[in-house]
C-alpha cells in the first residue's frame, strides 16, 4: 500500500504522518504527475486541483481519495464511482473559523463599524449614526449543517430566532423551525439576515436567483460563505441597486479571483473576503487528525466506517 500526498505540507505534518504509520509509504510530491509509483498507491490526499479523470487512469490499485477540504466540485465523479473509489472530504472543520468570520460580519454589520471606520478616515465625529442590535432579529441559515449548526449556536446568547433550511426537515436545536429546499421561500420573507452555507450541487447552483431575492424582506442582510456559484450574482447585484437588500457579506465568487472590473468591489453596501471564512491557523493540524482517524479504519478493512464519507451521486 502507497500513500500520494499532493497537498503541500510542512515538515512537522510530514513527519507526524511518518511516525503515526511508520509502515506506510508515504510519497509527498507537488503533483498526481511526480507520484513515483501511482499503479502501487491506493490512496491519495490531495485538495482536489489535480484529480482529473485522466491521472486517475494511472493509478489501478486506487481504493480512497481523502480531499482536504468540503467541496468535490472539480472532482471527475463519475470515474470515481465507475470505479468504485471512496471519496472522504474535510467536512466540519472549518466550523470554528467559518462560524466566527459570520458572527464577526454580523456583529461588525449591526453595530456599523465599518460605516465607523469610514468616518474615522474623515476625521468626523458623527455620534448620530444608527446602529442596531442582533437581539429579535430572526436569522435563517441556508444549510444548517456542521458550519450551519456552529454558526446558530454561537448566535444564540445573542437572542436571535434562528430558521433553518438543510437536507431534511425536522427538530434541531437550537433552530425553531427547520425546512428542506423547497421551504426556502416560505422562510425568506421572515428573514432579517440570510447566511448561506450550502454546497455547490446541481440542485443547488444558481439558487439565489431574482426569484429568492424578490422573496426575501425588504433591508435584509445577505452573507455568503459557501460557494459563489450558489448565487446569480446580475440578480444579487439587482436587489443591491434597488435596495432590496441593506447589504450583502461575500466570501465566495463565481469567479476567483474576483475581476478587478467587477462591481461588487466598489459597491458601498458590499462588504467582500477573497474566500477566507475558513482559514486557520489549525486548517491542517485538524484535516490530517481526520485523515489520521480514517487511515487506522481503512488499513482495518473497514471502509465503510470512514468519516465524512462523500456520497459521489450527490455532490457531498
Amino acid at each position: 500500500m502507497r500513500v500520494v500526498v499532493t497537498a503541500r505540507l510542512a515538515d512537522k505534518h510530514r513527519e507526524a504522518l511518518k511516525g503515526a504509520f511508520p509502515d506506510v509509504p508515504f510519497d509527498f510530491v507537488p503533483s498526481l504527475s511526480a507520484a513515483p509509483a501511482p499503479s502501487d498507491t491506493e490512496v491519495i490526499v490531495t485538495y482536489g486541483d489535480d484529480l482529473g479523470a485522466d491521472r486517475l487512469a494511472a493509478f489501478s490499485r486506487l481504493r480512497w481519495v481523502m480531499v482536504l477540504k468540503s467541496g468535490i466540485d472539480g472532482l471527475p465523479r463519475e470515474t470515481l464511482l465507475d470505479r468504485g473509489i471512496v471519496v472522504t472530504n474535510a467536512r466540519g472543520i472549518h466550523a470554528i473559523p467559518m462560524a466566527e468570520h459570520v458572527i464577526g460580519l454580523l456583529l461588525a454589520h449591526v453595530r456599523r463599524l465599518y460605516a465607523f471606520y469610514e468616518e474615522q478616515k474623515a476625521r468626523r465625529w458623527s455620534p448620530t449614526l444608527r446602529v442596531e442590535e442582533l437581539a429579535g432579529k430572526t436569522v435563517l441559515i441556508v444549510g444548517a449543517g456542521a458550519v450551519g449548526r456552529a454558526i446558530a449556536e454561537r448566535l444564540v446568547p445573542f437572542g436571535v430566532r434562528l430558521l433553518g433550511i438543510r437536507r431534511s426537515a425536522g427538530a434541531l436545536w437550537p433552530f425553531e423551525r427547520i425546512g428542506d429546499l423547497s421551504a426556502l421561500e416560505d422562510f425568506l420573507p421572515e428573514a432579517d439576515i440570510v447566511v448561506v452555507v450550502l454546497p455547490l450541487t446541481s440542485a443547488t447552483a444558481g439558487l439565489f436567483d431574482r426569484r429568492r431575492f424578490s422573496a426575501m424582506k425588504p433591508g435584509a442582510v445577505f452573507v455568503n460563505v459557501g460557494r459563489g456559484a450558489l448565487v446569480d450574482e446580475g440578480a444579487l447585484w439587482e436587489a443591491l441597486q434597488k435596495e432590496r437588500l441593506s447589504a450583502a457579506y461575500l466570501d465566495v465568487f463565481a469567479d476567483e479571483p474576483l475581476p478587478p472590473e467587477h462591481p461588487f468591489w466598489a459597491f458601498p453596501r458590499v462588504i467582500l473576503t477573497p474566500h477566507v471564512a475558513g482559514r486557520t491557523p489549525h486548517y491542517l493540524e485538524r484535516a490530517l487528525e481526520l485523515f489520521r482517524r480514517n487511515l487506522l479504519r481503512y488499513r482495518s478493512g473497514d471502509l465503510s466506517g470512514l468519516e465524512n464519507r462523500v456520497d459521489l451521486r450527490r455532490g457531498y
